[in-house]
This record gives C-alpha cells, sequence and structure tokens, in this order.
C-alpha cells in the first residue's frame, strides 16, 4: 500500500522489488531444463544447475509451491503498476525502464513451459543446416542430428505460414551452428516483437492499455520466458492497425498479410480495414473473429494459453472494463494452466483435467461475477 500510495518517492524500491520477482523467475526456470540439455560445464554452475533440477524434477509439489507464489508476485505487481499507471504516478519513462528491465532479466530465462522454441530453431534447421523441406521433413528424419535431443513433437512437419519460416533464419543463422547462441538469438528475437508490440499499443491506444498489455503475467509468460511466434504475428498485426490509422491502408494490409503468413488467427483483424460500420463495432467484430479462430485452433489441436496472445491488444482497445476483467481472469488460468504439469511431472489423464479446469475455472468466476453485477443494476 505504501508503493501504491507513494509511488513517486518509492520508485526504485519498486523497481528493485520487482526485478528481484523477475530474477527469481529467471531462476526457477531452469528448475524445468531438459536432462540431456548442458549449456555449462562451469562447475559451480553445475552446482546450482543440480539442485534445481531436483527441485524440479524429484520434488514437483514444492516446485509447483515455488511456481505460485511466484506468479502470484507478479499478478500483484501487475495490478500495483497498472493502478499507479491510470492514477498518472508512473511516468512514461518509469515504464519504459520496467518494460526494459522485464525484458534484459526474462531474456535469460530457460523456456520453461513449452518446447516449442526449439521446434522454431529446427525447422529452420532443416532448411539451413541439412538443406530440406521442412514442410515434408521432420526432426525424425535426421536421427544423427543432436539438436533432436532438445525437441519434443519430434514427429510433425512445419505446422506455420511461410513468412515464420523466413523470419526464423535471421536468428538461425545468426547462431553460427552454436546451439545456446541459437536458442538465446530466438529468444531476443521473440523479445523484441514483444517490445514492438508494447510500443504500438502505447501509439495506437494509450499508456495504460500499454501497462494492462506490458506486465500481464499470461503475456510475460509467453512472450518472454516462454516466447512464442504469436508475439511477432501480434506485432504485424498490431503494425497494420497503425499503418491504417495513419492512412496507408496499402502497407496495413500487407502488414496484415505478413501477420496471417506467420500463424491465421489474425485474419480476425479484417473487420478493422473493411467494414464499414462504427469503429467501436468494427473492434468487437475483430475481437469476435479473433475469439473463433483461437477456438478453431483449439478444437484442431489443444488448448494452449498462448493462442490467446494476438486477444489482447484488441481487449485493451475496446476499453470495456467488464472484458479487461475477462482477460485478466483468462491470464489467471493460463498461468494456472501450467500447474497441473508441474505437480504431476507428465501430462497424465488426470493432469490434463486439472489443467483445464484451473484454466477455465476462472474465466467461469469472472463471468458470474459479471452477470450478478448485470442483475443487481437492473433491479
Amino acid at each position: 500500500m505504501i508503493l501504491a500510495e507513494n509511488m513517486k518517492s518509492n520508485y526504485w524500491l519498486f523497481f528493485l522489488a520487482y526485478n528481484l520477482i523477475l530474477l527469481a523467475i529467471t531462476i526457477y526456470s531452469y528448475s524445468q531444463i531438459d536432462l540431456n540439455l548442458t549449456l555449462s560445464a562451469n562447475y559451480f554452475y553445475q552446482i546450482i544447475q543440480q539442485k534445481l533440477i531436483y527441485l524440479g524434477y524429484f520434488n514437483r509439489h514444492f516446485s509447483a509451491i515455488i511456481y505460485g507464489f511466484l506468479y502470484l508476485f507478479l499478478f500483484i505487481f501487475y495490478f500495483l503498476i497498472f493502478k499507479n499507471t491510470k492514477e498518472k504516478k508512473l511516468k512514461l519513462n518509469q515504464v519504459w525502464i520496467l518494460i526494459f528491465s522485464t525484458i534484459f532479466i526474462l531474456l535469460f530465462s530457460y523456456p520453461a513451459f513449452s518446447h516449442d522454441i526449439f521446434n522454431y530453431i529446427f525447422d529452420a534447421r532443416i532448411l539451413i543446416y541439412h538443406q530440406h523441406n521442412p514442410w515434408l521433413y521432420t526432426a525424425l528424419d535426421f536421427p544423427t542430428d543432436l539438436w533432436t535431443r532438445f525437441m519434443h513433437w519430434t514427429h510433425r512437419t512445419y505446422p506455420y505460414g511461410p513468412f515464420w519460416l523466413t523470419a526464423s533464419l535471421l536468428p538461425y543463422t545468426l547462431g553460427f551452428g552454436k546451439f545456446i547462441l541459437t536458442l538465446f538469438n530466438f529468444k531476443l528475437f521473440l523479445s523484441l516483437a514483444y517490445l514492438g508490440n508494447c510500443y504500438l499499443i502505447y501509439k495506437i491506444i494509450s499508456l495504460p492499455a500499454m501497462v494492462f498489455f506490458a506486465f500481464n503475467p499470461l503475456v510475460i509468460n509467453e512472450s518472454l520466458v516462454s516466447p512464442h511466434l504469436d508475439g511477432l504475428m501480434t506485432l504485424f498485426g498490431l503494425l497494420a492497425i497503425f499503418l491504417y490509422l495513419k492512412r496507408k491502408k496499402n502497407l496495413g494490409l500487407m502488414s496484415l498479410g505478413a501477420s496471417i503468413l506467420i500463424k491465421y488467427a489474425t485474419l480476425g483483424y479484417l473487420p478493422l480495414f473493411f467494414l464499414k460500420i462504427k469503429k467501436e463495432w468494427r473492434s468487437w467484430g475483430a475481437f469476435t473473429l479473433t475469439l473463433i479462430a483461437i477456438i478453431i485452433q483449439i478444437l484442431m489441436r489443444e488448448l494452449l494459453p498462448w493462442y490467446f496472445l494476438p486477444l489482447f491488444p484488441l481487449g485493451v482497445m475496446l476499453n470495456n472494463q467488464k472484458l479487461s476483467h475477462l482477460l485478466v481472469a483468462l491470464s489467471l488460468g493460463g498461468i494456472l494452466y501450467y500447474l497441473p504439469y508441474l505437480y504431476f511431472g507428465d501430462y497424465t489423464p488426470v493432469a490434463k483435467h486439472w489443467r483445464n479446469y484451473l484454466f477455465i475455472s476462472p474465466l467461469i468466476l469472472s463471468l458470474l461475477i459479471n452477470l450478478l453485477n448485470f442483475f443487481q443494476k437492473s433491479e
């Protein structure tokens, strides 16, 4: 409360506390490191890594508790930063300092909650190193390649749009064949997409809107800790909107095309360009169609939290309090989604049941609260 009431005088104390939580999340992320992966042979690093591996793999109940508390604190900081921004106790430069420190610290985190980044790397490797078509070849077709040791889903061919494969060649090439450098290149590349998303939301909407997006724990988790290409897809979608508002419709459509050619969920952004109706209705149309595209992805594959990343900018654009509450509930569900795996160690049928239940429960609770408030006001 003292921090919330006196942010101007306590900013650097707040900054330190927030960054300590980020540092703790970064350290904790290495408790989930793949057992086949050795990042360093340094003696002191190995001592620390072995203790973290013991925590993550052999003391799972305690590991899940630590995860829960770390992200609980991250939510607390999220609310404090948003509250103080809306009350104009945080200046623009102070918010940017927090964003840059978030990116810098979490750049060094291990992609603990998803193996997708390893698949991104190997898709580019199939094309560049093995000189084969990743749409036709899988990682299993290269059994002698040591980089397959860190992958899951080795049986699948390339599932995304062509523009992502093209974009991913840059961080892969700059890795110069070194796995660790390539991994952190991909993390940096997708972290820059997160930074671009923050900037565009600020330019298109407002500073509080940027804060609502930038410090959201689910956005942070899926953009910086375990980054996904959905962040880059969202970046080009937002750039399309920005260009359209600057009366550069053709450039905007080219940017939206690039977004759709990364992954297809931002097809839902099209109403913002073509429907000749009120701006608010166009935004609701884009939000609804994007949500439908995400639901289709879920029905075709499975429920995955990072699918919802392109929904957040549209949500903050609508500036609807009830919708904001739902997005926060969605974020909480997305963070709770990982608890069963951390607790059980595998996605058994029981773990999958708890995973889906924990994801949906905050959304249902938020909807019930909104309905209750609606009926109370209508009496």
